[in-house]
């Protein structure tokens, strides 16, 4: 008898963990992604994989962040080098009520100007 196929339809973010995890106990699958291979057509090639649960926690639910928080070690462990630094968060000038919010909502931040984040001016 054949064992029997999973077929994972989606190759974005969500479908590849999930083959990760199920490759990882053995089981046999494809994954059907109507585009083929993962390419600037997806979401997930562009920030489907961004991992900001500090940041996050300006807005989500405790969840959210617990469980971003938790996903960071997934990644490691599926060999993905993930730094664990804080997230960047950047405004345009005209946006820097948006900071001032975010700034109280979270905790441990601190405030870089161009110089301090290495970006480019121009």
């Amino acid at each position: 008898m054949t064992e029997p196929q999973i077929t994972i339809v989606g190759g974005g973010v969500a479908g590849l963990c999930l083959a990760a995890e199920l490759a990882e106990r053995g089981v046999s699958l494809r994954i059907f992604d109507r585009y083929g291979r993962p390419a600037e057509h997806g979401c997930s090639w562009w920030a489907g994989g961004m991992l900001a649960p500090f940041c996050e926690s300006e807005a989500a639910e405790e969840p959210v962040v617990r469980l971003g928080q938790e996903a960071a070690g997934w990644w490691q462990r599926h060999n993905v080098n993930v730094e664990r630094n804080g997230s960047l968060v950047l405004a345009l000038s005209r946006d820097g009520g948006e900071l001032d919010r975010f700034a109280r909502r979270t905790d441990q931040h601190e405030w870089v100007d161009a110089d301090g984040c290495g970006c480019l001016r121009g």
